[in-house]
């Protein structure tokens, strides 16, 4: 008589699913799956950012000219490049081609699409100064403590993606250290790191040399896979509050109390 084969139990066939489970999803290919998941959702969205920038009526009105501006790089969402340097990228392309529309040129001509070209640069070059980018992101943003404003904010220099240099008001309490929220006071950045500090701002339009408000800030947080950095839960509710906009505002207009500013022409 043949013998039956023997037959697996409800708990044997969950040891195989939890061992083959643990077999296929090492550490490492779960880590690599999140930063690969998280770098083409960053591709997708900027491939839609283009594709939105070319149903503009200005780039309609330059694909009809069908000349072509001469040095023209169009943004490629596939580069591996910051959000910062993305959004500038995007403006630089819509400013020169904007630009080159009032001073349209053949080609074929090279000496009249030289000249304009030479144009087109100056320009673009001083309307991009003016151009500075709404948000800095603190994945690609330092700030380092260039004077105290008052008892509870500094000023801070910033360098931009193009090297230049700018300022920010940061109100100390939107500092967060390591595990907590700044106690210590500003000296303990200057003493315990080297002055500097990793900063999320906003674009502000006022009339002096501080062109950003941070918005919040950070030290001795370590770096996530994404570029970014790793945010505890008691850090992320510091981040949530402080982005209240009434909050920003008050502090904002107590800034420029102090410190004699006006809204820049055109804005507030």
């Amino acid at each position: 008589m043949a013998k039956a084969l023997p037959v697996k139990g409800k708990g044997d066939q969950q040891a195989n699913t939890s061992s083959n489970d643990k077999a296929s999803k090492s550490p490492e290919l779960s880590a690599k799956t999140v930063v690969d998941k998280a770098l083409n959702k960053r591709k997708a969205q900027r491939k839609e950012e283009l594709f939105d920038k070319k149903a503009e009526d200005f780039y309609k009105n330059y694909i009809k000219a069908g000349l072509g501006c001469e040095g023209l790089v169009e943004p490629n969402p596939e580069a591996d490049m910051s959000d910062g340097q993305w959004e500038d990228a995007m403006r630089k392309w819509k400013i020169r081609i904007v630009i080159w529309l009032k001073n349209p040129t053949s080609k074929a001509a090279p000496k009249a699409a030289e000249n304009v070209t030479k144009k087109v640069e100056a320009v673009a070059k001083k309307v991009e100064a003016s151009l500075l980018p709404l948000s800095l992101s603190d994945a690609t943003t330092v700030g380092e403590v260039h004077e105290k404003f008052d008892h509870s904010s500094v000023i801070l220099s910033v360098k931009l993606a193009g090297g230049e240099e700018t300022f920010a008001i940061c109100n100390t309490n939107r500092i967060w250290v390591k595990d907590h929220e700044l106690m210590e006071g500003i000296s303990h950045i200057k003493t315990k790191y080297q002055n500097k500090l990793r900063v999320y701002c906003r674009r502000i339009h006022v009339s002096g040399r501080v062109k950003y408000q941070v918005v919040y800030s950070h030290v001795g947080l370590a770096p996530n896979q994404v570029g970014g950095f790793k945010y505890s839960p008691m850090m992320s509710k510091f981040v949530v509050k402080c982005q209240v906009l009434e909050d920003l505002q008050q502090e904002l207009k107590k800034y420029m109390s102090k410190a004699g500013e006006k809204w820049e022409v055109g804005s507030g």
